[in-house]
């Protein structure tokens, strides 16, 4: 029987042996192995009682229960963490499985792929059960495209129960069929085109499907051209997506000043230099040492996200002294890259005011962006501020500055239908009165409408009390215009008094409006289930309303996942497929809670 110091002890040559714990290597001569046992004992957990059988000679049987048991693990996991269902055929994966449990079958992908869709189809149906208990569900959509270039349109539903529980599931991920696709005549079918008439379609569907095509609230999507009216097909009002306009309008005053457009280029340009070059940017950690400057590398700015020109401007204006350290060095820059590359002192100027002046926005992204999804109700109060206190054109402001306040301010009164603190007097229309509005109004946090015209106010509040709903027939009838006394005779002029409904939400209104506004910290759907008893009548108007998130950025995060999951390896996976693994993989975390 082979002496147990191999179980740690490899021969290096024919005179010495190494230790595979400490890599020590000692001395062999003879076949004598007491060096090696001296030195076993240094490693205590080394030394086995050869009496006692090791773990992995037991003969572990894998009961039927706990074999199922690993196996749901094994499809939540390749849910959860978006791993390919060939996962299970892995090498590494099957020798780590043999070791933990010698006994367990592996389940092959077609095992796999049956569990998952069992998993599926109840959490479908859990889904649709706790949206059942919803008056009022909101929709985000999201246009993408595969590697393969099919294009999907992702929805995601948002709605808050009877007990005043928060919750969003993505619904359906799958291919926007070409309105040509059912024409028999087509063979192969047409292209695909994501045009309006076909993406309403596929929305009515998914509305369908789930039963929710009469609940609908509001639809939230980028606001591109061909889904701007995408909720006439589920009977909502559309809602731009918050970030998108903001981008749209932060672009469009990066783009009026042909000055800054060319000092954006000329910093994207000197960026370029130190991403490129193995010596400058190498150059550029000794020099921040030397100016006891953070080691950040540099950001490059991306055309399509003007929050990158403020991670730009940022960046370098951090890392000025080291930059021009590194460039004016002759031994490190070439004479004429210097020449080229080198800011003046009037850009480094412009980089840092304009820096300043995007950073409230770059503020406002993060929220509008964050993991809680803001309301809807957030929009108006959060643009009215941009408005009123970031720009406003100040005496001191330089030109470009000037430029861009006085542009990305239109842009956003236009968009948002706003005005600013100046032109807040003015005459509104009550075809003015949006979802925003409302949303806005109903959060007690935003409940002083401060931020809306003072001839607004009025129309909404006159908007709520049209939209709270009408009581059922047999309280109808008893809801009747009563005598009046000669009192309210005298006071009103009228003979009869109001139905009570009508009384009750004038009433309910009146006395929402003259409560204190809450922190801006405060969770407005809290605030209304603990005050819901208060304003029975106000409160189901305010579940419709604040369930529309700001963004559809929740249907778009589903992007990055979606590029996981239909990887060139994966290109090949069926529609129904991609949409069953994105599904699992973002409920995953809400489907236990319901």
């Amino acid at each position: 029987m082979p002496s147990k110091v191999w179980r740690v002890f490899t021969k290096v040559s024919s005179t010495t042996v190494k230790c595979t714990i400490c890599d020590r290597v000692l001395g062999y001569k003879g076949g004598s192995t007491g060096a090696m046992l001296n030195h076993m004992k240094t490693h205590p957990n080394s030394i086995e009682d050869d009496r006692q059988p090791r773990l992995s000679s037991f003969n572990r049987q894998c009961n039927p229960d706990r074999a199922q048991r690993i196996s749901n693990l094994i499809a939540d996991m390749i849910a959860k963490d978006g791993l390919p269902i060939n996962f299970v055929e892995g090498e590494g994966f099957r020798a780590l499985m043999h070791d933990v449990e010698p006994d367990f079958t592996i389940p092959s992908r077609q095992t796999v792929m049956r569990i998952l869709e069992l998993k599926f189809l109840e959490q479908k149906t859990k889904i649709k059960h706790w949206m059942s208990g919803c008056e009022h569900i909101a929709i985000t959509t999201d246009c993408w495209t595969s590697l393969g270039q099919e294009g999907f349109m992702t929805v995601t539903a948002h709605g808050i129960d009877k007990e005043w529980i928060k919750r969003s599931f993505v619904l359906n991920t799958s291919p926007v069929a070409s309105l040509d696709d059912n024409d028999e005549d087509n063979d192969p079918p047409l292209p695909q085109r994501h045009t309006s008439q076909a993406l309403k379609s596929q929305l009515r569907e998914v509305a369908q499907t789930w039963e929710i095509n009469n609940k609908v609230c509001g639809v939230v999507h980028d606001n591109a051209a061909n889904v701007r009216v995408i909720g006439e097909a589920v009977g909502a009002p559309d809602v731009p997506c918050t970030a998108h306009t903001l981008q749209l309008c932060v672009n469009a005053g990066l783009n009026s000043n042909g000055q800054l457009q060319r000092v954006i280029g000329a910093v994207s340009r000197l960026v370029g230099h130190f991403k490129h070059s193995v010596v400058a940017s190498q150059a550029l950690t000794a020099k921040q040492d030397q100016h006891n400057l953070p080691k950040h590398r540099l950001i490059q700015s991306v055309k399509t996200r003007w929050n990158s020109v403020y991670d730009m401007f940022a960046r370098v204006t951090e890392q000025r002294w080291a930059i021009t350290s590194v460039l004016s060095d002759e031994r490190l820059t070439l004479h004429r890259d210097a020449t080229t590359l080198q800011l003046k002192d009037e850009h480094w100027s412009i980089v840092d005011n304009m820096g300043k002046t995007l950073e409230p926005f770059l503020v406002a992204t993060k929220v509008l962006s964050s993991e809680e999804h803001p309301t809807a109700s957030t929009v108006l109060p959060m643009i009215t501020g941009l408005l009123d206190n970031f720009l406003i054109v100040e005496e001191t402001d330089s030109g470009i500055v000037r430029q861009f306040k006085e542009t990305t301010s239109e842009q956003l009164k236009r968009r948002f239908h706003i005005k600013s603190a100046r032109e807040r007097d003015e005459d509104v229309e009550i075809e003015d009165v949006s979802a925003l509005h409302l949303a806005s109004a109903l959060d007690p946090r935003y409940s002083n409408l401060t931020y809306l015209p003072r001839a607004m106010r009025n129309v909404v509040k006159n908007k709520l009390n049209e939209l709270i709903p009408e009581r059922d027939d047999e309280e109808q009838n008893a809801d009747v215009e009563q005598p009046s006394t000669s009192l309210d005779f005298l006071i009103t002029g009228r003979r009869f008094t109001a139905p009570q409904q009508q009384r009750d939400s004038v009433e309910e209104i009146h006395t929402f409006f003259d409560l204190p506004v809450v922190p801006s910290t405060a969770d407005a759907v809290a605030w209304w289930k603990a005050n819901e008893a208060s304003f029975p009548l106000l409160g189901n108007v305010a579940k419709r309303f604040l369930t529309i998130p700001a963004t559809s950025v929740p249907s778009e995060r589903v992007f990055s996942t979606a590029g996981n999951i239909v990887t060139k390896k994966r290109s090949c996976l069926l529609a129904e497929n991609v949409n069953m693994l994105i599904f699992l993989k973002h409920n995953a975390k809400s489907i236990p809670l319901i």
